[in-house]
């Protein structure tokens, strides 16, 4: 009987660390919208290693003014239009 409960205890832990592993570089919903993110990377994929401005400016123009981008646990906030 006690490895029942072992098992099952072990089972749902590792049933929640897969949850928790899932969610890590999902975009909170209270941020304003941004490019899809990766589960655990987030947008790291997204970032440019050359003309990081002209990147941000892309991406001004594909999700408005203010967006969010995710950096693996880090979320950001990009502002690039003053009419706000």
């Amino acid at each position: 009987m006690e490895t029942y409960i072992v098992v099952g205890a072990v089972a749902i832990y590792f049933a929640w660390l897969i949850f928790k592993l899932l969610r890590v570089g999902r975009r909170d919903p209270a941020l304003p919208p941004g490019p899809p993110t990766v589960p655990v990377i987030g947008n790291v994929h997204l970032f440019p290693t050359e003309f990081v401005p002209v990147h941000f400016h892309e991406l001004a123009h594909q999700w408005g003014g203010i967006y969010s981008v995710r950096y693996i646990v880090l979320s950001t906030c990009a502002f690039t239009d003053f009419l706000y």
